[in-house]
């Protein structure tokens, strides 16, 4: 799990105070996307006809934004940048290294990936070279073969991209269902913002001087911007593809018990609401983590914890922004059952818990 966050804007189309308030914009953007991951920071700056610059950092980016490092990586931005394309990590394949942080450059493409494939193995390119990270994967593929829809057709899992590919003027953005993306345009400046949640771009935006509504991105559309094409309208194009969500026969191995996302877990079954102490149906139920309890969602709701909209159409992931399905609250947060597995094993029902009490090993936590 991870943060994809940046900009797009027309060269030399910014006077000096609204420079000033892009490079607020971008410190934002980076400080309050550590809390889809903090254990790399990295970004890369695009001008036209010259090589990116990519910076790549250990420190969370929220530690980074205050350090001296962060002048240095900020002076990147010019009145002439194009493009930056901004990560922060949580890594899922791969240990925590430099070199396994984003963005990424292979070949002719530069780019950054939020979520998880699980198929990253059994990518054509790797039988080539068989890369670290799962995102490497990704962008190999890309680079390998220029008719997307077949890239796409060879992966499963969970995805929202950003990426340059050999015009440093031109952004290409594209996520499938499982994953965020959110954008807002200051059409004054000729600037485009986005972020991995419409959370963090609001959160960056606020008390900046920079009015722009924020907006989410499409599912299965691939977003294309020419940034000398920046006007009153974004004026970038659109086109539609198919993309795959993860296979039955793609199965993950959470250390203890597989999972995987279609079919492999009894939703069927029910436990008991520790509050009202109803057996209630899985779905209808929310897993305290840490007083291990369940509560349904009538009890959550009666305490005030859960609005009638949230009631009415689902709860959202704090973390990647989709709908949960199962909930685990966590530190005051309501998390997917896909984002808490990526973080923290734990068992299924009050039988595994009992035969396995004292597994507390990959807690999950926040970071502000």
């Amino acid at each position: 799990m991870c943060a994809i966050y940046g900009m797009a804007k027309k060269q030399n189309a910014q006077t000096e105070s609204q420079m000033k308030k892009v490079e607020r914009v971008l410190t934002n953007l980076t400080k309050e996307s550590v809390i889809r991951g903090d254990q790399s920071t990295g970004l890369a700056f695009f001008k036209k006809e010259s090589n990116p610059i990519i910076f790549k950092s250990l420190s969370k980016s929220s530690d980074l934004v205050k350090n001296k490092d962060w002048k240095k990586i900020r002076d990147e931005l010019t009145p002439e940048t194009s493009i930056v394309l901004g990560h922060t990590r949580y890594a899922t394949h791969g240990s925590v290294s430099l070199e396994n942080a984003h963005p990424f450059r292979i070949g002719s493409i530069v780019g950054t990936h939020n979520g998880v494939i699980w198929n990253h193995e059994d990518i054509s390119v790797n039988k080539k070279k068989v890369y670290k990270v799962d995102s490497q994967s990704i962008f190999a593929l890309f680079d390998a073969n220029e008719n997307l829809q077949e890239c796409l057709d060879e992966i499963y899992g969970d995805y929202a991209l950003s990426w340059v590919r050999d015009n440093n003027n031109v952004l290409n953005l594209l996520k499938e269902k499982g994953r965020p993306t959110a954008f807002a345009y200051w059409k004054e400046a000729r600037v485009l913002f986005y972020a991995s949640t419409p959370e963090i771009l609001k959160k960056s935006l606020k008390n900046t001087g920079v009015k722009a509504n924020v907006h989410e991105t499409n599912n299965d559309t691939l977003y294309t911007l020419d940034t000398e094409k920046l006007s009153d309208k974004i004026n970038w194009s659109k086109k539609k593809y198919d993309t795959n969500s993860l296979a039955s026969n793609y199965v993950v191995d959470y250390g203890g018990y597989n999972h995987c996302s279609v079919g492999n877990t009894d939703y069927n079954k029910t436990e008991e609401c520790t509050d009202c102490k109803k057996p209630t149906e899985w779905w209808d139920l929310i897993y305290y983590d840490m007083e291990d309890k369940f509560v349904c969602l009538e009890c959550e709701y009666d305490k005030n914890e859960l609005s009638d909209k949230e009631i009415e159409h689902g709860i959202e992931c704090s973390w990647c922004g989709d709908w949960c399905g199962v909930s685990y609250k966590i530190d005051g947060y309501y998390i997917c059952e896909d984002c808490n597995h990526y973080n923290y094993t734990r068992p299924y029902n009050s039988k595994e818990r009992e035969e396995k009490p004292n597994d507390n090993q990959g807690r999950f936590s926040f970071w502000s």
